[in-house]
């Protein structure tokens, strides 16, 4: 087995050790085997918040007992759904654990295409949709499992369409903008399904 330790800033970009501000808040990210397997926050020194991926083997109860002195601690686990990762993140605080977990998928890309969480009481949905070349083009909300109600582009043909009032357009407004092909973008309709059939 094969550990490696990595450090990253506040936005999760790599940094190199001897550049990391230690009254500041920062990342020790542990790979095992070429993957992440934990990532402890740290702010003024002291870890703050746990992000540990579970193996099918690990008991969550376990992880807590090792790490009782973090009062946040996030755990993930991974399900392989054909070609697509489903990620389940659940929280736990000082031990007990928050009743609403939040789901993600990672395409074969290693990119995020869904996120849902619980947001003031209610079930707030993203998906997201990247160029061919992996840039990330529009992020679509969906509120409670509904159709899409707003989308955000970041597609350079599309900024003369945004302004600091105009932001997001609905799917009736983004349909009609330049090279949008909604008829066949059908996954991004809806919350549902999560992975793309």
């Amino acid at each position: 087995m094969e550990f490696e330790i990595k450090y990253e800033d506040y936005f999760e970009n790599e940094i190199d050790f001897n550049f990391i501000n230690f009254s500041g808040k920062y990342l020790k990210v542990y790979y095992k085997n070429g993957f992440i397997k934990k990532k402890e926050e740290y702010l003024n020194e002291k870890i703050t918040h746990l992000i540990y991926y579970l193996y099918e083997t690990e008991n969550p109860e376990n992880i807590l007992k090792e790490n009782f002195e973090i009062s946040s601690v996030e755990m993930i686990e991974l399900e392989k759904i054909g070609d697509y990762f489903k990620r389940t993140h659940t929280d736990y605080y000082a031990g007990i654990k928050d009743e609403n977990d939040s789901f993600s998928v990672i395409d074969k890309n290693n990119r995020e295409i869904y996120v849902s969480s619980i947001v003031g009481g209610e079930e707030e949905t993203n998906k997201y949709f990247y160029d061919k070349n992996g840039k990330k083009l529009y992020t679509f909300w969906y509120y409670s499992k509904s159709k899409v109600s707003s989308i955000d582009t970041l597609n350079p043909k599309h900024f003369k369409y945004i302004n600091e009032f105009k932001e997001s357009f609905t799917a009736e407004e983004f349909m009609n903008l330049p090279d949008v092909d909604w008829e066949n973008m059908k996954y991004y309709h809806n919350a549902e399904p999560i992975i793309p059939e």
